[in-house]
């Protein structure tokens, strides 16, 4: 693999992390958003909302740790890709046979 081809795999992690990390944002906002209807709707009295929204906010939960765990793999990708193109920088014997 070459130096620019590395360059532009990590450009395209990057990207991915980036929306990845929106993408969870967005997904906690929803879950706060849906504790925060469930908690009004207990003091309402209106078990019904609150079930419905209890279930929501614990999709939404579900939803957080895959993503978070999506993004704690794509940041380790990344560090061992960073890792290995500042190897690869510092040392020429390290890029192999030139093609």
């Amino acid at each position: 693999m070459t130096p620019d081809r590395l360059r532009a795999d990590i450009a395209e992690l990057e990207t991915e992390l980036a929306e990845s990390q929106r993408a969870l944002a967005d997904l906690e906002a929803r879950a706060g958003a849906a504790q925060t209807r469930a908690m009004e709707a207990i003091r309402a009295g209106d078990d019904r909302t609150a079930r419905a929204s209890l279930l929501e906010q614990e999709w939404h939960a579900e939803k957080v740790a895959a993503v978070a765990a999506d993004l704690k793999v794509l940041r380790a990708i990344l560090d061992e890709c960073y890792d290995f193109i500042n190897k690869m920088s510092e040392d020429p014997r390290a890029r192999g046979p030139e093609s």
